[in-house]
Formats: C-alpha cells, sequence, structure tokens
C-alpha cells in the first residue's frame, strides 16, 4: 500500500467519524417547576456549532455596527465644524467685497489720470474699461463657465459677491494691462532723464543745517541797505560740512574770487543744466572731473562775500541764465520746513 493510499484511508476514516459524531443527537429536557409535562429538544453537534456561530456572528455585527455609528458622528462633527469655518471665511469676503470695488473704481481713477499726466496718447487711454460695465462683463464670464461645469443644469447666479468682486477686479487689470505696459515706459523715460539732472540736497543729512535765503529779491545781506536779486539757495551749517553733487555730470569750472563766490565748482549735466556750490572752505575735486551723484565735491566754508558760513547752491539753464534751485532741491525733500511749505504751495495751486 502506497503512502498516498494510507492518506486517502485515514482521510475517509476522519470524515466518517466526524459525521458520525455531528449526526448525534444532544438532547436538553426542560422541566418546569411544579408541572408534570416536560419539554425535550433534539439537536446534533452540527446545529449548535451553526447557532453558535449565529451568535458570534450577531454580536460581531452589533460591536461593528457600534464602530461605524462613532466614525459617521466623528465625520458629521468634522464637517460641522469645516462648514461654520468656512462660513465665517465666507462672510469676511462678502464684507471685503465692498472695499475689492472700491480699490478697483480708484485704480481705474488713478490709471486716467496718471496716463494724462504723462501725455499717454488718447487711443491708448481709451482702453481703459468702464468700471460700470465690469460687473455685467464679469457675470456673463461666470455663467459661461457654469454652463461648461453643469451642462445639465440650470445657470446659477447666487455666486458670493467677493467672487464678482474678484473677477471684477481680474477683468480690469486684464484690460488695463496694454495701458500699465505704456506707463511703465514712460516712467522709465522720465525716471532715465530725472536720474541725470541734479535732484535734492547737496548734504546726507539735513541735522544741525537751516534754510537762510531763497531764490529772488532779499535786502542786501552785507550793507543792510537797498535789495538784490538772490540766484541761489542759501543753507547754513558748521564749518567744513561735507558737501555732496546733487546728480551725476562733468566739473565745468573750478573758481577762486575773493569777492563774489569765493571758492566755488560748478558741474556740468545732461539737458543743459548746470549746479553751483560756492563759499566752500574746501574743494575736493578738479576741473574735467567725471562727477557721480552724492560723491563728495567739498566741504561748507564763508570764503568770498559772505556774512556768515553757509552754502550758496545755484541751479543754471546753460551758462548764462540762473533758475530757482527750490523745485530741484525739495524733489526729495518732504520733510524740511521750507520744502514743506513748497509742496503745500504746489498742491494749493493745483487745486
Amino acid at each position: 500500500m502506497t503512502i498516498y493510499e494510507k492518506f486517502q484511508d485515514l482521510y475517509q476514516e476522519l470524515k466518517l467519524r466526524s459525521r458520525k459524531k455531528g449526526e448525534e443527537r444532544l438532547t436538553i429536557m426542560v422541566i418546569p417547576h411544579g408541572q408534570e409535562k416536560m419539554f425535550s429538544l433534539q439537536l446534533n453537534w452540527f446545529m449548535i456549532l451553526f447557532l453558535v456561530g449565529s451568535v458570534c456572528l450577531a454580536v460581531f455585527l452589533a460591536f461593528y455596527g457600534l464602530y461605524l455609528k462613532q466614525l459617521q458622528q466623528r465625520e458629521i462633527s468634522r464637517l460641522q465644524t469645516l462648514y461654520g469655518t468656512n462660513f465665517q471665511s465666507a462672510l469676511t469676503l462678502t464684507e471685503s467685497a465692498g472695499e475689492i470695488r472700491a480699490v478697483r473704481y480708484e485704480l481705474s481713477e488713478r490709471l486716467a489720470q496718471i496716463s494724462t499726466a504723462l501725455g499717454v496718447p488718447e487711443f491708448e487711454r481709451s482702453i481703459l474699461p468702464d468700471s460700470g460695465d465690469a460687473d455685467e462683463i464679469t457675470r456673463r464670464r461666470l455663467d459661461r463657465e457654469s454652463i461648461r461645469a453643469n451642462p445639465g443644469a440650470g445657470v446659477q447666479r447666487d455666486y458670493l459677491p467677493p467672487v464678482y468682486a474678484l473677477k471684477s477686479l481680474h477683468y480690469v487689470l486684464e484690460k488695463e494691462q496694454p495701458l500699465l505696459s505704456a506707463l511703465q515706459e514712460s516712467i522709465e523715460d522720465g525716471l532715465g532723464v530725472y536720474s541725470e539732472m541734479p535732484m535734492g540736497r547737496p548734504f546726507r543729512a539735513f541735522s544741525g543745517l537751516r534754510d537762510t535765503s531763497s531764490y529772488g529779491v532779499r535786502v542786501n545781506p552785507v550793507t543792510r541797505v537797498g535789495f538784490e536779486f538772490h540766484t541761489g539757495f542759501d543753507t547754513a551749517g558748521p564749518m567744513g560740512t561735507p558737501i555732496h553733487a546733487t546728480g551725476p555730470g562733468t566739473v565745468y569750472r573750478v573758481y577762486n574770487m575773493r569777492n563774489g563766490y569765493g571758492r566755488a565748482v560748478v558741474i556740468r549735466h545732461k539737458f543743459g543744466l548746470f549746479s553751483m556750490f560756492a563759499h566752500l572752505n574746501r574743494i575736493d575735486v578738479r576741473q574735467g572731473e567725471t562727477i557721480f551723484r552724492n560723491q563728495r565735491i567739498g566741504t561748507m566754508g564763508r570764503t568770498g562775500r559772505a556774512t556768515g558760513t553757509h552754502l550758496h547752491y545755484e541751479i543754471w539753464s546753460g551758462t548764462s541764465q540762473r533758475i530757482d534751485p527750490k523745485p530741484f532741491v525739495c524733489s526729495r525733500d518732504f520733510d524740511t520746513r521750507r520744502c514743506r511749505e513748497y509742496h503745500s504751495d504746489k498742491s494749493a495751486a493745483t487745486f
């Protein structure tokens, strides 16, 4: 007999024993107290195993149901919290919608004013979208997006106000992009011109200094009798205060006159402009030297015809015409008293 046959016989024998064991009946008798009638219940082992398995399965399903209920409750709590957060965010965005619209209107107005001031051609300014049409154009765009997203559904018009506000701002900026590019070129050209001009004060800091005389008619400071026309802008300060160039250029001339300007430096800039620094105590540059903005050219003194230590600063248009230096000086100064008055007067004149 082979090993396979032995295992097969063993398997058949175990199968027969299991069947016999399973078919054995177990009698359960129930005897009620005080009654003669008895109840008996006969079950085989297969039925007992089935009943035990059913009970175990029911218990497992009950516990699994409780577990799923807890998971569902947690998800509900999470969604409630998320809904509350999103709702608060929606309210915040809704409150910001008005501010966004105000920014949009102001941006359009400012761009129109800037483009007009910079001389942008009319056909380029005409591309500015009308602020009143932006909302309607935005609504149509959102309607088309809604139709593409839900072809079979009706168009929903109940978007949150911030959606319209942001879309409108995006549309306005999109349409204003060509004008912004034109303005950028104009501003860059303008800044290129200003970078070559003598702008600002010839000092690193104004602490310890004070403005004494402006451009125009004044009483003669030496004789105190009669009037004279003052061609510069005077600033008094301590002896030796460093003086710096107000723009790039070339040293046009270096003076040393005992009467009049005393030690002085004239710098030639582009566009026919010159800047002159007079009554210097010391000169640190030479004629023909290339000068950079903020380069030190000397120190403050009282050489020449001067009643005290100060800098006499002039702006020339060409070599013969003196012009008021104050607009050049105050172009970068918004803090000192003289320049605040100048800007205030300019603003009042504008309005």
